[in-house]
């Protein structure tokens, strides 16, 4: 059976799998990801709009826990694991530590981010997307603003395009904005605020699902 949700605009279909590799199913209604998950391991496989395999996808590992219903699982994409958790009626999930990845010479200024998959986030205009996309075709690339705790980014995901949220990449971005003092963000795209926490260096994602 499939399933899909909303996350933060962000729309993401839900389906089980007991084989070793699954394929991503046909719905004649479009999704941004596909999260298909094996019932007993809870072991994971993520697919994009365009078929391509995601390393992880922040908003469609919390939007798991809420289908699932439990209050805390240890899921497992390839070789890592991820723990998600149910906190103030929303579900939490780990990504992990983020690191910096070294920048690629481009005359536009910008931060080269590892959290699993590979971001880059930039503060210069969205309009600049296609020098971006000629030098970095396997990353996700926000464009964001800040003040304070506060962001604004929006995102050209890999594998979808221009995308109304992206969990990951709002983690990655409160990572670029990281300052003494500041443990948590909340950030705002186009379909909705998601909210990313660091505690002990891991960042922490959540913000709102509803079922479609």
């Amino acid at each position: 059976m499939l399933y899909r949700y909303s996350a933060a605009g962000n729309i993401i279909g839900i389906a089980a799998s007991t084989e070793n590799r699954p394929s991503p199913p046909h719905c004649p209604q479009a999704v941004d990801q596909w999260v298909i998950y094996h019932p007993e391991t809870l072991n994971l496989h993520i697919y994009n709009q365009d078929g391509t395999m995601a390393q992880q996808c922040g908003n469609g590992l919390r939007t798991l826990g809420l289908h699932l219903g439990l209050p805390k699982l240890t899921v497992i994409i390839g070789h890592k694991q991820f723990l998600i958790v149910k906190k103030h009626g929303r579900h939490w999930v780990n990504l992990g530590q983020a690191s910096k990845l070294p920048e690629t010479p481009i005359p536009v200024p910008h931060h080269a981010v590892n959290l699993g998959n590979q971001h880059i986030i930039t503060f210069v205009s969205d309009n600049l997307i296609s020098d971006f996309q000629t030098a970095f075709n396997h990353f996700n690339i926000s464009f964001i603003s800040q003040h304070r705790n506060q962001i604004a980014i929006r995102t050209h995901e890999r594998g979808v395009g221009w995308t109304l949220s992206c969990g990951s990449a709002a983690a990655a971005a409160a990572f670029v904005c990281s300052r003494p003092g500041y443990r948590s963000w909340e950030v705002s795209s186009s379909g909705g605020i998601l909210n990313v926490e660091q505690h002990q260096g891991n960042l922490w994602l959540s913000g709102p699902v509803k079922q479609l």
